[in-house]
């Protein structure tokens, strides 16, 4: 089961963390949960059944809510949405990020603590390099954008998820389906596409170069309002959520395949991403509408 608000507050509380308050805040959801509490739930679907006592999936997702928490906060302090003056949280996260590693680790057999350090060593270290070198790509002016390079850092950036199916498999001594690893790193590319789209705008503004637009010219220095035509009414953009929902179609299948839960969590939630990005194609016809009665009445006056 999920890691409950008061089970998480409990364990930030026994720890003695100086701002408690100010960390479990950073650590919930905008539904005032643990941060991705449900993921290890939704992971054990793929694995047999009763592979992981309750204990150590409680003792996984404190550790797990911790690592996305630390992941967050550096990713913000790196785009500059954060400032130093946070410091403060991000020790104390690091703190319970320490604490939760050394709660998953104490009680499992030695043959594997060495396995299940390298699992977290080495997938901090891809997570904190990628995150520079995203935010090195968006900046850069070059003429080529190394989109091939652009989405294997996307996925080494949040690798959290890629992370907790290793520590499954070490922790539990058992084996996920051969290529869920692969399918969530489809998944978490298909997802950084749909991400990157909804925040055009935003990262036009930022000066920001993505895969998307680059694909349409990728000149940073247009205005919105000049550069919302070209992504509207050229079909570039209707053509980029096609292509993101056959891929999510095929990862659905995938997926679908692979988990032994009839409508499992991880299915559940990619059904409704394809269900919001067929809503916003129906949408992308009513803008397509307003820039064409737009133009008539620039005509008309």
């Amino acid at each position: 089961m999920a890691l409950t608000v008061k089970q998480f507050t409990t364990y930030v509380s026994s720890v003695g963390v100086e701002d408690a308050d100010a960390v479990v805040a950073f650590c919930m959801d905008h539904e005032g949960r643990p941060l991705f509490g449900n993921h290890v739930d939704a992971l054990l679907e793929f694995f047999p059944d009763g592979c992981l006592s309750s204990n150590w999936n409680n003792r996984l997702q404190l550790y797990h809510t911790f690592r996305n928490a630390d992941y967050i906060f550096t990713d913000q302090l790196i785009d500059g949405k954060r400032s130093l003056v946070d410091d403060a949280v991000l020790l104390q996260l690091r703190q319970l990020y320490t604490y939760a590693l050394i709660h998953l680790i104490e009680d499992i057999p030695r043959d594997r603590i060495t396995r299940v350090n390298r699992i977290v060593f080495d997938r901090y270290a891809e997570n904190v390099v990628s995150i520079r070198e995203v935010n090195r790509m968006r900046s850069d002016s070059a003429e080529i954008f190394q989109v091939d390079k652009y989405s294997e850092l996307v996925v080494d950036r949040s690798n959290t998820i890629i992370e907790l199916v290793e520590l499954i498999e070490a922790i539990s001594a058992t084996n996920a389906p051969t290529n869920l690893c692969s399918e969530l790193t489809e998944y978490l590319v298909a997802s950084q596409r749909v991400d990157d789209l909804s925040d055009w705008k935003e990262d036009l503004s930022r000066g920001h170069v993505t895969p998307f637009l680059w694909s349409i010219g990728g000149d940073i220095s247009q205005s919105i309002e000049e550069k919302e035509r070209e992504v509207y009414l050229s079909g570039v953009y209707e053509l980029e959520l096609s292509a993101i929902l056959a891929e999510l179609e095929k990862i659905n299948n995938s997926f679908s395949e692979m988990c032994r839960v009839n409508h499992g969590i991880l299915v559940s939630h990619v059904r409704h991403e394809i269900k919001l990005i067929g809503r916003r194609l129906q949408e992308l016809v009513d803008i397509k509408l307003s820039f064409t009665d737009d133009a008539s009445s620039r005509a008309l006056g």
